[in-house]
């Protein structure tokens, strides 16, 4: 069984396809020698083991090539959200303590190579080569004064290396956490923890089996995309590459690709059912793995169903990799929309903890989920305190997320820890409220937080209303208690016209710190 990177590509027939990048077809074995050849030009340059090289490309063949290439050296690529700006993308190089940055030339009308040159100069100060990547009449020397600038093509004129500097523990990947209320952290990854977590996922998300074709609409940069691609290489089978979310062409590629797999968020799925004719716009889709990250998910999911698109649900984060579960098929759909699921791995271990008391929980009680797995990262790259204070003393992650474990198997996800409420003394998610709120005929989507009033968390409610529908907070409140516990009936409900939000690697994701932040200041 392979355990670093570069083994993984080896093993597989060098004359499959790999990667399907418009009209072009790219095999196994041209991704292995454009890694090879990469990885000469890089050491040729004084990339080597231990050095960082940040990407900040979109979804381009160079992505997995550049992967291969710094396992191959035992350099560290530092993925870098493309929808960052100056002041993130500077962040993340400065704190890695990048030496090489490669940069796509565009992406949705924005040039990378200037956002990052628009940085402060001290995050720059470590990086010593820039790689171009894409149409470019010469290298952007004028945007990095002082420092060695290349395109990616002068390095893959460069003969393919023999050498093999790969290892199982060798550090090969960073990623960044969201970031939302802090500085990001740099989640380290090992190749033996991608490699044998990528195996497993092939096989419990049935990579492996004949005629499979992945979509890669996710980004590489954020670990759910990357490891649906390594998993999908690691069954040796093609993926299709669009290289931006475009929900049109991703219905176009399906059907001319007969792509069998592909995992997203509600958001994609709602956009690509509207782009769709009507009826199953996805006939050759086994089932949709799908995040649910918007307010308004379960209509989309049902929605999905009505029209033939199977969706299961499923769970992953930086720090354990994504599609580390998947909901059971025969689960009905109530519980199979659900994120969580079973673990893609008899290795791995998922517990749940009272967050107050420190007890572990039985199956049904909700708390906070801890995980053991092979695939978890090494440490919080620089950071040594916080790699401490996540880890338990046997080895388990604390993830910060809230849910439970089911006596069959598996778990729950119900919501992030910070998210969640104690009321009446009693930890309640803010999706089971925000679910029967948006049950009401003139309720869009909504958002619940906590706020302390008089010693007391409650919960507060932000509603978008339907076009045209009437926003009366009374109504609104009697609709909860109708069917909710007294201590889950918000306190107040207020009107929003939009919900603040974020940027991601696999889009926006609502801002429940400024929320919690006006909640508390309208009610005090």
């Amino acid at each position: 069984m392979p355990l670093t990177l570069t083994e993984l590509l080896v093993q597989q027939r060098s004359s499959s396809t790999a990667l399907i990048d418009g009209e072009r077809r790219i095999s196994y074995g041209e991704l292995e020698e454009a890694s090879r050849r990469l990885a000469t030009g890089l050491s040729a340059h004084g990339i080597g083991s231990g050095d960082r090289l940040g990407v900040m490309l979109a979804n381009v063949p160079a992505w997995p090539e550049l992967l291969f290439a710094c396992a191959r050296i035992g350099a560290i690529v530092v993925a870098i959200n493309t929808r960052f700006g100056s002041t993130e993308v500077g962040d993340i190089i400065g704190r890695s303590g990048c030496r090489a940055l490669v940069l796509g030339r565009a992406y949705k009308g924005v040039d990378f190579e200037e956002v990052v040159a628009a940085a402060k100069p001290e995050n720059l100060s470590s990086v010593k080569l820039v790689v171009s990547h894409g149409p470019r009449a010469q290298p952007p020397r004028a945007l990095f004064p002082g420092r060695t600038t290349i395109a990616c093509e002068e390095l893959l004129q460069h003969p393919p290396t023999v050498a093999d500097h790969a290892g199982p523990e060798t550090p090969c990947c960073i990623f960044t956490t969201s970031g939302t209320t802090s500085l990001p952290k740099f989640v380290l990854h090992k190749q033996a923890a991608l490699v044998t977590h990528a195996q497993a996922a092939a096989q419990a998300f049935g990579y492996e089996e004949a005629e499979t074709v992945t979509l890669q609409a996710t980004p590489f940069c954020g670990i759910y995309g990357f490891s649906q691609a390594l998993a999908t290489l690691a069954a040796g089978r093609p993926v299709v590459l669009l290289h931006a979310f475009d929900a049109a062409e991703a219905v176009r590629l399906i059907e001319a690709h007969r792509v069998t797999q592909f995992n997203g968020t509600d958001e994609m799925l709602r956009q690509m059912l509207a782009a769709a004719e009507s009826g199953n716009p996805f006939a050759s889709l086994r089932f949709f793995g799908c995040a649910l990250f918007g307010p308004a998910a379960a209509d989309i999911v049902t929605e999905a169903e009505s029209r033939g698109v199977h969706v299961r649900g499923l769970y992953g984060m930086s720090e354990t990799q994504a599609l580390l579960t998947l909901q059971p098929e025969e689960f009905e759909l109530a519980e199979r929309m659900q994120g969580g699921g079973i673990p893609v791995s008899r290795e791995v271990e998922i517990r749940a903890r009272d967050p107050n008391t420190g007890q572990l929980l039985a199956h049904g009680q909700a708390g906070e989920v801890e995980i053991r797995s092979p695939g978890l990262m090494v440490e919080y790259f620089h950071d040594p305190q916080s790699t401490t204070d996540v880890f338990t003393a046997d080895g388990y992650l604390r993830t910060g997320d809230l849910g439970f474990t089911r006596p069959a198997g598996g778990f729950v996800f119900q919501s992030r820890m910070g998210d969640v409420l104690r009321l009446g003394g009693y930890l309640v998610s803010p999706r089971e409220i925000e679910e029967h709120l948006n049950r009401h005929a003139g309720v869009a989507s909504s958002q619940v937080v906590g706020v302390r009033i008089e010693r007391k968390i409650r919960a507060v409610a932000f509603v978008k209303m339907q076009p045209g529908a009437p926003f009366t907070e009374s109504f609104l409140v009697e609709h909860c208690k109708q069917a909710l516990a007294v201590f889950k009936v918000p306190l107040r409900i207020f009107p929003v016209e939009e919900f603040p939000t974020t940027e991601g690697p696999n889009g926006r994701k609502v801002q429940k710190h400024h929320l919690r932040e006006l909640a508390q200041r309208w009610c005090s």
